[in-house]
């Protein structure tokens, strides 16, 4: 199972704190980013009111604002991508191909399910080829955060786009950044998955992935997939060649980053379905 040295905890202040720690389960990582989109959301209403601090805007508007503060830009921006395929994310994506063109660093989250949208991997491609690109499992609040003093943030996770916020309170923008570094150290790059072949990602590699990530012995695992040993063996030195793993541990925690297994997986082989060309 893939472990990182993480913690987090909410201070007395209501800010998230992510330091150096005990190793946490790929399950408590997940946990924990989703407890961390709650507290951000829960900022975010908590100073609602607050004007100076935080502006309620128009979806519109706040794709306008976006684009004037990636513009304004002078160290990084961070941007949390929902999939959508419209022309306010081709917008978006020019500026931030604009930004990253003139030295900033420009980072961008996107859900997995990313991969099964051709036509935005065809936006991303077009307007900001040198962006650096990421996929998490988990729902990220969509928004838009520069140099860590302002954001632009969208109400909803999933969907189309709604009320926006602008926001400049630095607790919110803090547990921002922080939610977003976390996520980035968990993610894989887009590239990586666009690498993988169909085989990787087939039912049979599935099955020989969570075989290692078991601790299975290779004739255990061999005589539960219905193939010889040296069967087996070739298979796992395929996969991970493939992963870019130089060993089968590391096989297994690319694997969870790629989301080829479920978080935590250590489960039996029947949980996943079998492949006919097994």
């Amino acid at each position: 199972m893939s472990t990182v040295k993480l913690t987090s905890a909410v201070t007395d202040s209501g800010a998230l704190r992510i330091p150096e720690g005990r190793r946490l389960s790929s399950g408590e990582i997940e946990r924990m980013l989703l407890e961390a989109r709650r507290l951000v959301e829960t900022a975010v209403d908590r100073h609602r009111n607050e004007e100076r601090l935080l502006t309620a805007l128009e979806s519109e508007e706040g794709v306008d604002a976006a684009e004037r503060h990636i513009e304004s830009a002078e160290r990084t921006v961070a941007v949390v991508l929902s999939g959508r395929n419209d022309q306010a994310t081709a917008r978006l994506l020019a500026r931030l191909g604009r930004a990253n063109a003139r030295g900033v660093d420009v980072r961008v989250l996107g859900r997995i399910s990313l991969l099964e949208n051709p036509s935005l991997l065809t936006l991303l491609d077009k307007y900001a080829p040198g962006v650096a690109v990421r996929l998490v499992r988990v729902p990220l609040q969509e928004m838009v955060l520069v140099d860590g003093l302002v954001s632009v943030v969208w109400s909803r996770v999933e969907g189309p786009w709604h009320e926006a916020s602008l926001v400049r309170a630095p607790a919110v923008l803090r547990n921002q950044r922080t939610l977003f570094m976390a996520s980035w150290s968990l993610s894989a790059a887009l590239e990586d998955h666009r690498r993988l072949s169909g085989r990787t990602r087939s039912a049979v590699a599935r099955r020989i992935l969570l075989a290692l990530s078991s601790g299975r012995t290779d004739e255990v695992a061999a005589r539960e997939l219905g193939v010889s040993v040296r069967t087996y063996r070739r298979n796992v030195a395929e996969i991970t060649r493939e992963l870019g793993a130089n060993s089968r541990f590391q096989a297994g925690a690319r694997a969870m980053e790629l989301g080829l297994l479920p978080l935590g997986a250590t489960s039996p082989l029947d949980n996943v379905p079998p492949d006919d060309s097994a």
